[in-house]
């Protein structure tokens, strides 16, 4: 991990050499503590990520004040992670060398409807929205390391050649791993001002993840929030230091998914 290396560097003693006067590397026998000369010198690791993003929109208006939108995107993250010591680093923990390689792949999907209206009359002004939505989450991955192999110059690029997969002298692990979920939401909002001083919005959403039991799965989570444009009201003509000035009140409930 090259963010290891780096903070070592950070944290070292600029005081401390980089070798004992034998050629060996100098370390102390502190936790967390490394010599970062020795890592860059006898580890090899890499990172490589790829990633994808795509998103789209489809705007439909059938008639005057009136629209339909498709909203579609979707992200795909590639991870391919290396790692590997040589025969001098390893030979502390009396194995001869260790490498590791891993994938991870991250894929987030959306896709959202949503009708809106719009409509002026004198005065007032009011916008009602409605709409659905359906995330799709999914990761999953898989990971080997292997060590005691007859070289060092296979790095992590040839995992099976390790003696300890074999003879199990040595440390020696698979792991794979995936999991997934999905959000699905309704949702609707109302906005209204009148003249634009006086301001109302009111919204809710109907949302159902899978990431809570069988029996818990939908909540609602309802909001409403008023607001006066007081920058708008005649006493303030000749205020010229103030241009924007609001006050806005709101109560809501929100939710929120446990993590991965």
């Amino acid at each position: 991990d090259y963010n290891w290396v780096y903070r070592q560097a950070l944290i070292r003693n600029p005081t401390e050499p980089v070798k004992t006067e034998t050629g060996e590397w100098y370390e102390r026998d502190v936790y967390m503590y490394q010599n970062p000369g020795r890592l860059i010198d006898e580890t090899n690791g890499e990172r490589r990520t790829q990633e994808t993003r795509l998103n789209g929109s489809v705007t439909l208006s059938p008639v005057r004040d009136f629209n339909f939108k498709l909203l579609v995107s979707g992200n795909k993250l590639n991870n391919l992670t290396g790692y590997s010591e040589n025969f001098n680093y390893s030979s502390t923990t009396g194995r001869r060398g260790y490498a590791s390689r891993g994938t991870r792949l991250i894929q987030n999907s959306l896709m959202e409807f949503t009708t809106d209206y719009s409509k002026s009359i004198k005065d007032h002004h009011f916008t009602l929205l409605g709409g659905y939505s359906y995330q799709y989450d999914v990761t999953e991955g898989f990971s080997g390391n292997n060590s005691n192999f007859p070289t060092d110059l296979y790095t992590y690029n040839r995992l099976q050649a390790g003696d300890a997969l074999t003879l199990q002298n040595g440390p020696v692990g698979l792991s794979s791993d995936k999991s997934d979920s999905r959000l699905i939401g309704f949702f609707g909002r109302i906005n209204y001002n009148w003249n634009d001083k006086y301001l109302l919005m009111g919204r809710g959403r109907h949302e159902g993840s899978s990431k809570f039991g069988k029996n818990n799965h939908w909540g609602v989570f309802p909001a409403v929030s008023v607001g006066w444009r007081i920058d708008k009201e005649g006493f303030m003509k000749n205020v010229s230091f103030v241009n924007d000035l609001k006050l806005r009140a709101g109560y809501g409930v929100t939710g929120i998914a446990p993590s991965d």
